[in-house]
Order: C-alpha cells, then sequence, then structure tokens
C-alpha cells in the first residue's frame, strides 16, 4: 500500500537505512502484500488485514486442494472435503505459524499451481484458449510465489523436477520387465526407451513451440523484479555447516512436537530430549503418525504390488474415455516422497542434502531445510486420500450389512483422528491487537526535521532484541519516517544492532553506524518506555573517550566495541579481524596533544602461501598517514603509524580509516568455508605521544 502510494520505493523500505536495495535481504511478501494491501483499502488495521490476509490463503489452499482431487483424481466429494481440511490444518502449517514465519504460508497456493499445470496439459492444443489461460496464469503466478517467499517457490521448483524425473521413468521405462532378462537384452530394451522418450519429447516441443516459447518469455519477465531485488545483495551463500543443525534425523519425519493434541505425549515419553537440540522449533515439521502409517502402507502396496491393473474413476461403472492409473499416481508421489526423505536424513554430521546444497542453484541459500516438509505434505495427502477412496470402495462391496456398517463406523473413525492429530495445544501468537495498537498511539508525531530516528530506550527492557527492531519499524511505517533499525533473516554488511537497546555498548553501535554511513543531521533518538521523542542526536558526546598511553585490548569486547566505527568481525579470544576492504576507529582524546602521537598496534595479518602479501592504506582524519605491506617473506606484528599533532581539530576526534585492498577470504583460496573478508587481525593497540 506504500509503495502503491508512493511513499516508499518497492526495494527500499524504511529500514535499516540509509541502505538502499534491503528489501533483498528478506522475502518481499509480495502476494501477502497484494491481497494486504486491498484490506488495508477497506478499512481494516495491519492486524485484522495480517489474519484477513491468512484467511484469504488458507481458503484458497482449500479449495484449491478439493478442485484438484475432485476434477483431475475424481475422488468422492467427502474425501475431496477430508482432503482440502488436512492441507489447511496441517500439522506442518501451525508449526510454520507458531514459529512466525507466515510468508511461508504461499505454500497454499500449490495446489492451484497443480491446477493450472495440469489443466494446460489436458488442453495443450494451440487452439485451445484454455491451455493458454492455464499456462500463462501458470507462468505468472511462480515467480510472484518466489518473490514472496524464496524457499516456498524454491521448495516448489526442486519438488517438482523430482517429481516429473520420476514420472518419465515410470513412464517410458518399463522396470517391471526386467528383471529375468539378460545385460544384454536390458541395454536393447534401455536404447528403445531413450530412444521413444527423446522422440515423443521432441515431438511435443516441436507441436508446442510457439506457445511454449510465450510462457517462457512470460516466466522470465514475471521473474525480473525476482532477480532485480536479490542479485545485488547475493553474497556468499550460508556454509553447509550452518544447516547441518537444521536437518533432521530419521525420528524428525514423526517428530510432530511435544504439543500435538493426539502423540505429543507419546513423543514425549519416547523422546524426550528432542527439545534440547539446537534450531529445535526447526525440526518440528514431521508427520502425523496415522498419516504416515496410511501412507507408508500405500507406497508399499502399490510399488510391490505385481498386477498393472487400471483402476477405474468408479467401481460400478466404467467409463472409458475417464480411467486414471492411481497405481502410477502413488508411485510417483511417493517416490519423490522417498527420495526427498534419503536427501534429508542426517546421520552424525552427514547428509546427502550437501549434493542439493553443492550443485542445485539457490540451495546455498537455503537454511532451514526441513521446512520441506510443508510442501511435502501435499503429495503425502494426495496419496492418503487415494487410499481413503480405496478403503472406502472396498467398503462399499461388503455384503454383510453389520460387518459393513462396522467398517463404514471404522473407516468414519479414521477420518477423526486424521483430523484430530492434526490439532496443537500450544497457543498461536502471544500479540494483543487491542495493546500494540493502543502503544503504538501514544507516541507523538516526530519533530519535523527529522531524517531517521533509533531506539534510546526500549517500549519493553525485558523482549529479546528482534522486538526491539520490529517496535521501531512498526513506529517508522506509522509516521512514514526511515529508522536504521530493522529485523530480517539477513542484514546489510557491517550493520551493528544486533543486540539489545540495553546493552553497555549499544550506544556506541548506534554511532559507529551514524558516522559510517555520514548521518550526521535530523538523527533523532526516541524513548520507548517514555514514549517521546528525544533531542537531536550529538556526535561528539557520544564518542568514547580515550587516555594517552591506554592500550585497548581487542579480545576483550567491552574494551574495544566502543572505539569501533564499521568494518570489523566479531570479536574473538584472541582480537579481532577487519571486514571487507575498510575498517574504522573513532576515539576522542581527553587532552588536546601538544607533540605527534605514534600509534602501535599488534597485528596478524591475513598472509599465506597462497596469499603472501597483504597491503594496508592508513588515512588519519582524512589525512593520507602512510602504505604498509606485510609480505610472508618478512614476517611482521607490528604496525607502527605516525599522526602529525596538527591534524587533531579542536574536537579531539581521531577518526582512522584503513583500507585493504588484498582483502579476501579464506573461502576463495580454498583453505575453509569461512567467506568472512579479512584483511589485518588486531591483537592490541596504544597511542603514546611522541617525546620532543
Amino acid at each position: 500500500l506504500r509503495v502503491f502510494s508512493g511513499l516508499e520505493t518497492w526495494r527500499s523500505p524504511n529500514f535499516f537505512y540509509p541502505v538502499k536495495g534491503v528489501l533483498g535481504y528478506s522475502d518481499a511478501f509480495f502476494i501477502n502484500g497484494l491481497v494486504h494491501s486491498s484490506f488495508r483499502k477497506l478499512g481494516m488495521d495491519q492486524f485484522h488485514a495480517y489474519l484477513t490476509t491468512l484467511i484469504t490463503f488458507a481458503f484458497a489452499g482449500y479449495f484449491g486442494l478439493c478442485f484438484l482431487l475432485r476434477k483431475f483424481l475424481k475422488l468422492p466429494h467427502f474425501l475431496c472435503i477430508l482432503g482440502g481440511i488436512l492441507f489447511v490444518i496441517s500439522n506442518q502449517a501451525y508449526m510454520i505459524c507458531i514459529s512466525s514465519h507466515p510468508q511461508l504460508l504461499v505454500f497454499w497456493l500449490t495446489p492451484l499451481m497443480c491446477v493450472l499445470f495440469f489443466s494446460y496439459m489436458c488442453n495443450s492444443n494451440r487452439l485451445h484458449i484454455k491451455g493458454w489461460i492455464s499456462g500463462g496464469l501458470f507462468s505468472v503466478i511462480l515467480p510472484l510465489i518466489c518473490f514472496s517467499s524464496f524457499y516456498t517457490g524454491w521448495f516448489f521448483i526442486l519438488i517438482s523436477s523430482v517429481l516429473l524425473a520420476v514420472f518419465f521413468c515410470f513412464t517410458y521405462f518399463d522396470f517391471s520387465k526386467r528383471i529375468s532378462i539378460t545385460k544384454f537384452e536390458m541395454e536393447g530394451r534401455l536404447k528403445i526407451d531413450l530412444h521413444r522418450f527423446f522422440n515423443e519429447t521432441m515431438k511435443f516441443l516441436s507441436a508446442h513451440r510457439f506457445q511454449l516459447f510465450f510462457f517462457s518469455f512470460l516466466l522470465m519477465c514475471m521473474f525480473a523484479p525476482f532477480f532485480i531485488t536479490y542479485i545485488p545483495v547475493k553474497g556468499e551463500g550460508r556454509r553447509f555447516s550452518e544447516i547441518i543443525p537444521m536437518l533432521p534425523q530419521l525420528g524428525d519425519f514423526i517428530n510432530v512436537g511435544y504439543h500435538n493434541l493426539i502423540w505429543g505425549d507419546m513423543l514425549k515419553a519416547i523422546f524426550p530430549d528432542l527439545n534440547v537440540r539446537p534450531y529445535y522449533w526447526e525440526l518440528w515439521n514431521g508427520f502425523p503418525w496415522l498419516m504416515l502409517t496410511i501412507f507408508s502402507i500405500t507406497l508399499c502396496f502399490s510399488v510391490f504390488r505385481t498386477d498393472t491393473e487400471t483402476e477405474q474413476v468408479n467401481s460400478n461403472k466404467k467409463i472409458e474415455n475417464d480411467k486414471i492409473n492411481y497405481k502410477k499416481i502413488i508411485n510417483c508421489l511417493g517416490i519423490t516422497i522417498v527420495l526427498f526423505i534419503l536427501l534429508l536424513i542426517k546421520v552424525d554430521k552427514f547428509s546427502m542434502w550437501w549434493m542439493v546444497f553443492k550443485f542445485v542453484p539457490g540451495g546455498d541459500a537455503i537454511r532451514a531445510v526441513f521446512r520441506i516438509a510443508l510442501l511435502l505434505s501435499l503429495p503425502v495427502i494426495i496419496i492418503v486420500m487415494i487410499a481413503m477412496r480405496n478403503l472406502w470402495f472396498r467398503c462399499a462391496k461388503i455384503q454383510n450389512l453389520t460387518v459393513k456398517v462396522f467398517f463404514q463406523a471404522l473407516f468414519g473413525l479414521l477420518c477423526a483422528i486424521l483430523i484430530c492429530e492434526q490439532f496443537n495445544k500450544a497457543p498461536y501468537g502471544n500479540l494483543s491487537r487491542s495493546h500494540e495498537i493502543r502503544v503504538l498511539n501514544q507516541f507523538p508525531p516526530p519533530p519535523e526535521d527529522i531524517q531517521t530516528f533509533f531506539f534510546s530506550d526500549p517500549i519493553n527492557p525485558k523482549d529479546p532484541w528482534e522486538f526491539h527492531q520490529i517496535d521501531a519499524m512498526l513506529i517508522a511505517q506509522k509516521y512514514n519516517i526511515p529508522t536504521i533499525h530493522g529485523y530480517s533473516g539477513l542484514w546489510p554488511p557491517d550493520w551493528p544492532l544486533t543486540k539489545r537497546i540495553n546493552d553497555a555498548d549499544y550506544i556506541f553501535s548506534v554511532n559507529s553506524w551514524l558516522r559510517a554511513n555520514n548521518l550526521e543531521k535530523g538523527v533523532y533518538s526516541l524513548n520507548g518506555r517514555g514514549k517521546e521523542w528525544g533531542e537531536k542526536h550529538e556526535f561528539n558526546d557520544n564518542v568514547a573517550a580515550y587516555s594517552f598511553g591506554k592500550t585497548i585490548e581487542f579480545s576483550q569486547k567491552m574494551n574495544s566495541e566502543k572505539y569501533l566505527s564499521g568494518g570489523w568481525h566479531h570479536c574473538e579470544q584472541w582480537g579481532r579481524w577487519t571486514a571487507g576492504e575498510k575498517s574504522r576507529l573513532l576515539l576522542r582524546l581527553e587532552e588536546k596533544p601538544a607533540n605527534d602521537i605514534v600509534m602501535t598496534a599488534e597485528v596478524t595479518p591475513f598472509i599465506n602461501e597462497k596469499h603472501p602479501v597483504q597491503k594496508v592504506l592508513i588515512s588519519v582524519n582524512d589525512e593520507d598517514a602512510g602504505e604498509y605491506l606485510f609480505d610472508i617473506k618478512k614476517p611482521a606484528t607490528t604496525l607502527s603509524v605516525h599522526i602529525p599533532h596538527t591534524w587533531i581539530s579542536s574536537t579531539n576526534i581521531i577518526d582512522i580509516e584503513i583500507t585493504l585492498p588484498d582483502a579476501c577470504s579464506p573461502k576463495e583460496l580454498g583453505l575453509s568455508d569461512d567467506a568472512r573478508v579479512l584483511g589485518l587481525g588486531f591483537r592490541t593497540i596504544k597511542f603514546t605521544l611522541k617525546q620532543p
């Protein structure tokens, strides 16, 4: 709504100010935003509009799956309704909601994508208008799903690709006849199958070339906003070591969480330590036990059943034009799911997901891998509904009325348990709409000359740091003013506010960001608890004071943090590395120097056999203080810089900029998976007056 009103540019919302293109550090929520904006236009506040948006997506998922099951799988109406309910209230969807990842709920649009795909395949004749509409809508909505939620779009494309590969194998390669034949015969049949597959594929592509070219062109045009947003901020990708803790073990596929209504207590009794693991909340995405049991039994019977008879839509009436090979559907969907289970399973620190991470484009951007279970729930539900259909028709064939009623009652009980096992006892959400609106309305309008703001005191000091960031973002939106605060899965390089507002070094982190981005005018603080705007922020009073002869220890965070002004990695036990090609130090001398100053630093240059030289350029208060060269042939661990006293202004500020044109990462050199850009490691630094 703010973008369409001209209040913000679509790639640069008003947080992480003044960085441009910060939308690339987050999911864009594009489809969510379109629906949400519509409800805001109708007069709803942001909280009501948010809930109504989720309800809208839920209805889309329900009706989408009902239509898919009825139109293309010809299932009975009551099973279509049951499948739609299971999909919307699935245990995975609930866990995603309580984990505060609502962007993933665009997965409720995946049945619609399946409907559009099958509709195109059924009407792919170039003269058939339904085929053009279905293919066109598919080409438009898929990029928008990726733009709204990268995880959802990427998982959908990956699962669909594997499913199509499995489908082609079952369609063009007859595995049932290859058990008892010789190797020579097998090779001959394989060549024939490959030849048939190639010919039919080329025939289809040739017959639909203009249509497919149009869809491809439309697809790339719709992907343009996605690429424009995310490619400029794409970094080195994640390390596989970040992903390992979030990969499931075999038992996690039944891990429905301790709050599950039916299975939670039993799960806790069998596996009492599930919630002591790192990122345990990302491993709650297992399948309810009855659903998983029906899926497993159905798949085993289908795969190992020897008959290949095609199932009929109706057991009493044979409709020649509506034959559906349920066995093939179960086999294709089921084997696809099993393949993903094998890819995901972690044994110790090993997982075959490494192949996806390494070789599939975009795989190194996915950290919470087990969220893929959200999309795998769709094929699981489809298989379970086909199994329930087969069971229902078998019950209908029973002649004995008493036995028939008994099995139909048992069937109803199974349906009830399938629904109940999706429910959870844990509360959903902990926000009070009335409280949030009341708090936001207590803040007065900002000063007229404000350029940006930051919290000097949080609304609730007990909240975690991300709550502080979100509070600032809500106020920024309310009054249409930018804030240096922000929250996302990733954040801009060198953004230092990943800490609580009441931490001792918070104000120094604020100052370092303001100076690094030349924000010296119109900066105001906001007292969250007092609900009032502070005075215009002044810098000099907040620059850390330094007395000559004091040693700054970079291995002790509280000693060095206050002097840092951007371009530094996190503190380590030995010291601290510079980050990127520029780093800054900022301090205020307690007294005006009468003589020149000598800066002496104990350093560790990032040099090795593959990177033998590190050049360092130093400037002090925008004056060139010299160039220094660290060479592996002449190792040195001391850096000494002469600073004339005439460079120090009346403010007694020393602003040191360290430029490292040769900085690089160990990953670039093939030394490790460490993607941090390193140049010079600082252990200590000290400023002394030069003797006359």
